[in-house]
């Protein structure tokens, strides 16, 4: 299933694998059910694709609670093909009942919402070569962003260690191709450089001078 988790709030596509999926005959149609709603599957390379919930009929979180998982079946008919977890998060009720912690207890994160995330491992410091090497790696929507990371092992013998992944971090520009052009404009730059993905991709501006430059 891709994504794994969604918003209550939103309502997108969904993909789920299914290898060598029956064809269809003539009058036959596959669709997704999501709980009790249930959405028309088109099938692709790989699966199918279909529409999650609008928010009138997303799956109902239960008291206490920031998500809900459900499975999502994909039929034929009556028939179940496939099926696979997929979870609803609530923006608000995560922001309600984590006000300023980090993630604990869930393994989702609300969107626009800055928060530390913190790991615990073990032995981690057999592999450090030095302070303020570490970093954590994210995939966000198909790509890696990583950002800096702290490291905190107990004493010895104790072998745990806590990792946070911090919110913020240091852009840098190593290179710049080429390094000359006319003064009209028009010529394509290249950077190159270290955690160029810092922040939203819409948020990301680079200026020459005064002037924007478009991405």
């Amino acid at each position: 299933m891709r994504p794994a988790n969604i918003s209550r709030e939103e309502r997108r596509e969904v993909f789920l694998t299914v290898p060598d999926l029956p064809p269809l005959w003539p009058g036959e149609s596959y669709s997704c059910h999501f709980g009790e709603y249930q959405s028309p599957a088109l099938p692709t390379a790989s699966g199918v694709r279909c529409l999650s919930p609008d928010p009138s009929g997303a799956p109902v979180l239960p008291r206490g609670a920031d998500h809900v998982s459900v499975s999502v079946e994909l039929r034929l008919g009556a028939v179940v093909i496939a099926k696979a977890p997929l979870s609803f998060y609530d923006c608000v009720a995560i922001t309600d009942l984590h006000p300023s912690a980090p993630v604990q207890g869930s393994t989702l994160l609300p969107v626009h919402v800055e928060r530390k995330v913190r790991l615990l491992g073990r032995n981690l410091r057999l592999l450090q070569d030095g302070p303020g090497d570490s970093e954590c790696v994210m995939e966000l929507e198909g790509r890696e962003v990583a950002v800096a990371a702290e490291v905190e092992c107990e004493l010895p013998p104790d072998t745990r260690c806590h990792v946070t992944c911090q919110q913020h971090q240091d852009p840098k520009v190593h290179s710049l191709f080429p390094s000359r052009g006319p003064r009209a404009g028009g010529t394509r730059l290249t950077l190159r450089g270290a955690k160029l993905l810092t922040g939203r991709p819409e948020d990301i501006r680079v200026m020459v001078g005064d002037q924007p430059c478009h991405l």
